[in-house]
This record gives structure tokens, sequence and C-alpha cells, in this order.
């Protein structure tokens, strides 16, 4: 499928007014500790930890997980694609309670714009636009 220019900046002005709808939200309530937007947030930071934590449990060992109703999912991948960048940060000193926060944050967004691009190019086909 090719798109043609008038697609591409179309798409490319929906993306980034996403991005910028969405960054000011990213730094929101990260200063020394973690003020959430909600309690799905939180959750899915106790599951990367718990993630993490089932193996290396050196990285963060004074957390305390907490156990909660919640899926998964968000938070092994918040874990799993975090857990690089949180053992680099480390060995440069300790990472803050915030770091995991903000991984979520990231993964949300880049997922947002992934969701984005996805319903254009379906609705591009449906439409054969």
């Amino acid at each position: 499928m090719v798109m043609g220019g008038r697609n591409k900046i179309l798409l490319l002005t929906i993306v980034l007014a996403a991005i910028l709808l969405r960054l000011p939200g990213m730094f929101w309530g990260l200063k020394d500790a973690v003020e959430y937007f909600e309690p799905d947030e939180w959750a899915h930071t106790q599951v990367a930890k718990e993630f993490i934590n089932s193996f290396d449990r050196k990285l963060m060992p004074d957390e305390r997980v907490s156990r909660y109703w919640t899926t998964w999912g968000f938070g092994v991948q918040t874990g799993f694609f975090g857990y690089p960048l949180l053992k680099l940060k480390s060995l440069n000193g300790k990472i803050a309670n915030t770091d995991i926060t903000f991984v979520s944050r990231t993964l949300s967004l880049a997922y947002s714009v992934f969701l984005i691009v996805l319903v254009f190019v379906i609705t591009k086909t449906i439409f054969n636009d």
C-alpha cells in the first residue's frame, strides 16, 4: 500500500498532535515521589517491579511489591522493555522510584502512536483512499 503525500502529511499531523497532547502528562507527578494518574498506573508499576524482581532482586531490592487485581500484560511489558534502561541507569547510581513509572508512560505513548497509525492504515484500506 502506497500512501500519497496528502495522507502522509495528515498522518504525521495526527501523530504529532497526539504526542504533543501527551507530553505534558509524561512528567506529571514525577518529582520526588510518584503521584499516579490513576490506580491502574500504580498496579502496572507493581507488576513491572515484581517481574523485574523475579530475575534481578538487586536492581530494586528495597521495593515492596503489593498484590493487586489487574491484568499482567502491560506491567510485564513495562518490566521487559524497561529493564535494560533501568539496569543501565543503575550503573551510574541508584534508580529512582519514578523511573519505572516514566518507562510505563513512554511505553503507553508508543502503543498509542502505533494504534493511531494502525487505525489510519485500516481506514485507508477500507475506504480505498
